[in-house]
């Protein structure tokens, strides 16, 4: 093994690295103070983002992330999900979804979307048509996945899903409602949506508070 201070290798067994001389007993946190993973016993690293456990608390920084005072897990026992396993997922549906406008509305893919026709009112009017269509495949992707299945192909491989506040399947009603609300935690470059997860107890955007769901990790 290495060490998770100096990187050198270290026979198995040891307290102390012969190299650098720190401690290797030290208890690990439950949760991963930058992204709220679940540490997996063992790890020096978190699985998901990358980050050094060890070296956080030789340094005294777990404490001092917010992370680590926000819920993490339900009375059910489900773990909830914050902000950057969602983004990531959103970032690969975000691809998906561009692909299929691309193929469905080519007019729409081809559209520019500067910060001067973002609050030209006739930018608006001239393309209502595409944008519509658009957001109606948007609502419809997110809408079918997360009812029918509980998660998205991003979803899928950044291991979260959708369900509703008792850990039960969402269904079609639910997503369809969370969906036709992203375009208000989209806002200022998602940063409502962003806000209200990381203010809310359950880590929930407004999607999730109006359709009673939670966003967790996928097991």
């Amino acid at each position: 093994m290495r060490c998770p201070y100096c990187r050198e290798r270290i026979p198995r067994g040891l307290t102390e690295c012969p190299e650098c001389y720190e401690s290797l007993e030290v208890q690990q946190p439950e949760y991963c103070a930058v992204c709220g993973s679940v540490w997996k016993e063992g790890n020096f690293y978190c699985c998901f983002c990358g980050s050094r456990l060890m070296w956080m608390i030789n340094e005294g920084l777990v404490g001092q992330c917010a992370v680590e005072a926000d819920v993490r897990e339900t009375p059910e026992g489900l773990i909830l999900v914050g902000v950057v396993h969602r983004a990531i997922a959103s970032v690969l549906d975000t691809v998906v979804i561009l692909a299929i406008i691309g193929f469905w509305v080519p007019e729409a893919a081809k559209l520019t979307f500067s910060l001067s026709n973002l609050v030209s009112a006739s930018f608006w009017i001239e393309h209502s048509q595409a944008l519509l269509m658009v957001y109606g495949i948007m609502v419809l992707y997110y809408t079918a996945f997360e009812g029918l299945l509980g998660f998205t192909p991003g979803k899928l491989i950044a291991q979260i899903k959708v369900v509703s506040r008792d850990g039960s399947s969402a269904g079609i009603p639910k997503a369809f409602l969370r969906n036709l609300l992203r375009i208000v935690d989209v806002q200022l470059l998602c940063l409502v949506g962003a806000i209200l997860i990381w203010k809310t107890p359950l880590q929930q955007r407004c999607g999730d508070l109006a359709a009673k769901t939670i966003v967790v990790r996928l097991v």
